[in-house]
């Protein structure tokens, strides 16, 4: 397919290319994260054209962190023997600002720019590149997800959860997800979960199927208990209700800020 748009959470793009140079270093710092970033954005731009790229950039999760207290607590620091990533993750957004379109709200996450941007532009062809689970509600048949070398369309979601794309938030709301903290309706068999989702056409409808005869008095009972935590959860992951435009910023065309940040840090083998 031929695309409109390709939106690239960023964050998610630059740990998934760290990894494989984590261990470059230039002057005896670590430069892994700089180095996979710039020659794999790059590459999308010769592959896509620059005016069609769009990177989203992680700001606080506020809506979240309001929802729950313990939103990602407890998640172990991938990059632990570089410290912070946050001013060279600022150092490349500012860089590539010049060049590629820019979402970013410094109140929000990635993916919810990422959404609101999928939502205001629902007839173009889309390619969202992260792995990020949350992203692929959005797929249908315009809209794929790029998750590493795998390219997800609705068939393959479905494949993977045996919900379609867009019930997938109803699907975390009963599952959780330990990446992100989020407790979900404890031994609860994975068969009652698609189920339970199959039949349900909307948050309301999975409530009250909680009482569905074909369910166990021990399953009816723990669903219960949970209910509250699933009517969260659903807050927590659906992305697809929102009403604002997402926040664009615009290049100005000029280069020199990336060529004078791979000169500064030696990457003699991007050539650009």
């Amino acid at each position: 397919m031929a695309y409109d748009f390709l939106v690239i959470d960023s964050y998610n793009l630059a740990y998934r290319h760290w990894w494989a140079v984590r261990d470059l270093k230039y002057n005896d710092q670590f430069v892994g994260l700089e180095y996979g970033f710039i020659k794999k954005v790059l590459s999308y731009i010769k592959k896509y054209g620059q005016e069609k790229i769009y990177l989203a950039w992680d700001g606080k999760p506020e809506r979240c962190q309001g929802l729950t207290e313990n939103y990602k607590a407890g998640r172990v620091k991938v990059n632990a023997n570089e410290g912070d990533w946050t001013p060279r993750l600022n150092k490349l957004k500012d860089v590539f600002s010049h060049l590629c379109n820019t979402l970013y709200n410094p109140s929000e996450e990635a993916d919810e720019q990422i959404a609101k941007f999928v939502l205001s532009n629902k007839e173009k062809r889309i390619l969202i590149v992260s792995g990020d689970k949350d992203l692929q509600q959005f797929i249908n048949s315009i809209v794929h997800v790029e998750s590493g070398s795998d390219l997800i369309n609705g068939e393959a979601a479905f494949n993977k959860w045996q919900v379609p794309a867009y019930k997938i938030p109803l699907y975390k709301s009963l599952d959780g997800d330990s990446s992100d903290n989020i407790k979900g309706v404890p031994r609860l068999a994975t068969k009652t979960k698609i189920k339970l989702v199959n039949m349900s056409a909307n948050i309301d409808e999975l409530i009250s199927n909680f009482s569905l005869s074909e369910l166990t008095e021990k399953e009816k009972i723990k669903l219960k208990e949970h209910e509250q935590i699933v009517l969260n959860n659903y807050k927590l992951v659906n992305l697809m209700e929102f009403k604002e435009k997402p926040d664009i910023s615009e290049p100005d065309g000029d280069k020199n800020h990336l060529s004078n940040l791979i000169n500064e840090l030696n990457f003699k083998s991007i050539v650009f």
